[in-house]
């Protein structure tokens, strides 16, 4: 048997001890910093790698459809979600030039989330494994941006055109804003879909919207494919091509599966397709085409919504709305499956429940997303509104369709009706001073009580314009618009007529111009439900403004209140109560008419307070006698103006967030843009000013009465100099429309128009008094 077995004894030498000593401390140090590093990764901060995103937000493009396409047959699922969405009316084009407006030009406008100008030469997105011409696109990325696309699945190679074009206007815009405010909160952006007509296209007639909407501004999309895989060859479909659902809906999961995904465009491409072949094919087959691609369309629809949890949220949008012949570019559906449930939605940028603009979208989608909006992006949070909270769907369709229709009615008609009316007011104008100057004596009889009775008719028109929508809140079509319109004036234009007969010259004036100031103030206190949309004031449709008292009719107000006011102290200038309203109470009124056109909750136009304040206080100077020309009074004006900014901007901002109007937001811009953001608003406003003085037919009438009120008020003679001595309140009230109108046109983006329509019942009072002096009516004129 063998036994243990046994080792012999170990020697040892000192040196290797001390070698042994040194190895274990080595090995501890190195143990100690795998251990460090494994600690510290675990607590690493998100930005080291991607996060998983606790919400999904996914966008369907649906370009071309109508609120009756979604409450049709057609599109099931869409209607299953609409019921318990958010919708609204969205404003493709807002802030967009007008004309061209394919789908990659409203993806684009939600790529930047603010006013873009689009270069329909540029390319778009693309595969990176695709090739454009000759190139691959990969390729072609590093050539266009010196940088490699890295990991990327999809770039947008027409990135560096379209930027180099925004940057030849004023516009503030960063081209890729969402996708990068998506990368800042640590998440990816994904697009799917193609709406290239047709495989063997040249690479600039491609169009895939859904990568220029993700990229970020490097041109980047994290994942999908925009690639000709996602369509399908079909003998009878536009082009011959439609959209591959089951490619889609397997880019789609395949999407879902990376955890990080946040934000995913999805576009069929089918309605685009069935848009642009609509030229070229029959009514029927057009008709067909777009029925079979809200098919296709909603079909893609059911599959997102099938990959889904109950804490995403689904939205789907028009990026072009529908193109009718000989009518405006009208509004886009909008609908948002989200935490706020259904009803009908708003925004800050709107204040008006049933529209939001394109700006607005991809700032929400931001904030869905848990990130931070970059202070380039111009739009407002989307929210529920108060109208129709809890409606049915097919009433909520309803209301936002009679929206659109209206505003697309008034539309199609403003600018006629603005052209005639200026060369009516003209022709008055021009016609009723050659009378004064000829001399009634050597013309027919009753050319003077024609003139009159068409002076009234200047003014009538305007406010007959704005009433008529208290007649008829939605007029649909443009045979009622004209008819309300008309009818209106009509009998306004004849109730001031017939009101006028017996008294003194002043008070139809005095009727005509104080009902016009009353309604359009207490339209404001209620609401403006009368200057939503209106023929001489601003359009929704043009996304300017939605809200509060346009610059076109705080013009129309300050002239009226103005000529209202000289006119009572002229006709009852003995009674008590005129030296009150002369001194103190032209003061109050001028805080009145200020508030009512300024503050945030009534009129929300700031602007006005520069040259309403010009225009109230030069009147209340020459009314009791006081010199204008002092550097007292220019301080003075400085100061008031200021004061009234700084509190109407607390106003403002103490409403909080997404009650904000352009006061507030521009302030609040400061702290993200600085100073430089309201120097932009500057600039933007200088050259749209630029640009309206040329482009408009308000210049002609504006120049017509400043000849005619320039050379009267400051040269007088003849029956000029009589009718200024006779009412010398009026001739106050003309000096201080004159002071108003220069503030307000080098201090307003509308320009012209501003001193135009303030100048308007100013010109046509005097013109009415004078010839009252001539061939004066009935009356004593006590």
């Amino acid at each position: 048997m063998r036994g243990p077995r046994t080792f012999p004894a170990r020697t040892t030498d000192p040196r290797l001890e001390d070698g042994a000593r040194v190895s274990r401390r080595i090995a501890q140090a190195v143990a100690a910093t795998l251990l460090a590093a494994l600690l510290i990764s675990a607590v690493a901060p998100a930005s080291a790698a991607p996060a998983a995103a606790t919400r999904r937000v996914v966008v369907l493009f649906a370009p071309y459809i109508t609120w009756d396409d979604l409450g049709g047959g057609f599109m099931p699922h869409a209607r299953a979600l609409a019921d318990k969405s958010l919708l609204a009316n969205m404003n493709i084009r807002a802030g967009s030039a007008a004309g061209l407006n394919p789908p990659d030009r409203g993806a684009l406008v939600i790529s930047a989330g603010a006013s873009v100008v689009f270069a329909p030469e540029a390319l778009t997105a693309f595969d990176t494994s695709e090739t454009v011409g000759p190139t691959l696109a990969r390729d072609y990325y590093r050539r266009l941006f010196g940088s490699d696309p890295g990991l990327s699945q999809v770039v947008y190679l027409g990135l560096p055109l379209q930027v180099s074009t925004n940057l030849q206007t004023t516009l503030d815009n960063q081209i890729g804003a969402l996708g990068a405010a998506v990368h800042a909160r640590g998440l990816k952006t994904a697009a799917i879909g193609n709406g290239d007509p047709g495989w063997l296209v040249d690479p600039s007639r491609t169009s895939r919207p859904a990568g220029v909407a993700a990229a970020d501004e490097k041109g980047i999309v994290d994942r999908g494919d925009v690639s000709v895989a996602m369509l399908l060859r079909d003998s009878f479909a536009p082009f011959g091509t439609r959209a591959d659902v089951a490619r889609i809906t397997a880019a789609y999961r395949s999407v879902l599966a990376d955890p990080s995904v946040g934000l995913v465009f999805v576009d069929p491409g089918d309605l685009e397709r069935a848009a642009a072949a609509a030229s070229i094919t029959s009514t029927s087959a057009a008709t067909a085409a777009h029925n079979a691609a809200l098919r296709s369309t909603d079909d893609v629809l059911g599959r997102v919504i099938e990959s889904l949890g109950p804490e995403d949220v689904v939205v789907l949008m028009a990026t072009s709305p529908i193109d009718v012949v000989d009518q405006p570019e009208g509004f886009a559906p909008l609908m948002i499956a989200g935490p706020e449930g259904n009803g009908i939605a708003t925004a800050a940028s709107t204040h008006r429940d049933g529209i939001v603009t394109a700006m607005d979208v991809p700032v929400t989608l931001v904030d869905l997303l848990g990130g931070t909006p970059s202070e380039k992006m111009m739009g407002s949070l989307i929210h529920s509104g108060k109208t129709l909270a809890g409606a049915s769907l097919a009433t909520r369709i309803a209301f936002l369709d009679q929206l659109n229709a209206t505003c697309i009615a008034v539309e199609a008609v403003r600018w006629p009706i603005v052209t005639t009316y200026i060369v009516f007011a003209a022709l008055a104008i021009i016609i009723s001073t050659l009378i004064l100057f000829r001399g009634v004596e050597a013309l027919p009889s009753g050319t003077a009580v024609v003139a009159k009775a068409a002076l009234l008719l200047v003014p009538a028109v305007l406010v007959g314009s704005v009433l008529q929508f208290a007649v008829w809140r939605w007029p649909p079509t443009i045979l009622a618009v004209i008819g309300t319109f008309l009818a209106c004036t009509v009998v306004i234009w004849i109730a001031v007529m017939l009101l006028g007969r017996g008294r003194p010259a002043t008070v139809p004036l005095i009727i005509l111009t104080a009902v016009t100031a009353v309604v359009l103030m207490v339209d404001q206190w209620v609401g403006a439900p009368l200057s939503f949309i209106g023929l001489f004031g601003y359009s929704p449709l043009l996304g300017a403004r939605y809200y509060g008292l346009g610059n076109e009719m705080s013009g129309l107000l300050l002239g009226s209140v103005l000529v209202a006011v000289a006119l009572a102290l002229d006709t009852w200038r003995n009674r008590r109560w005129a030296w009150h309203l002369r001194t103190w109470g032209w003061p109050v009124i001028a805080l009145v008419v200020l508030a009512t056109a300024a503050a945030p909750f009534w009129g929300a136009n700031v602007g006005p307070v520069a040259w309403m304040t010009v225009g109230f206080l030069v009147g209340w100077l020459m009314l009791n006698g006081r010199k204008i020309w002092t550097w007292r009074n220019l301080l003075l004006v400085v100061v008031l103006v200021v004061v009234m900014l700084v509190g109407l901007t607390a106003v403002d901002l103490l409403g909080g967030s997404g009650s904000e109007t352009h006061l507030g937001r521009a302030v609040a811009g400061t702290q993200t843009g600085g100073i430089a953001s309201l120097w932009a608003i500057v600039v933007r406003k200088a050259e749209t000013n630029a640009r309206v003085l040329g482009r408009t037919n308000w210049t002609w009438l504006l120049v017509v009465m400043l000849v005619q009120l320039g050379y009267m008020r400051w040269r007088p003679r003849g029956e000029f100099a009589a009718m200024l001595k006779e009412y010398p309140a009026f001739s106050a009230a003309v000096a201080a429309a004159l002071f108003a109108g220069i503030a307000g046109y080098f201090t307003e983006d509308s320009g012209i128009i501003i001193p135009a329509l303030l100048l308007i019942p100013v010109g046509v009072s005097a013109l009415y008094l004078m010839l009252g002096r001539v061939a004066p009516p009935g009356g004593d004129g006590s």
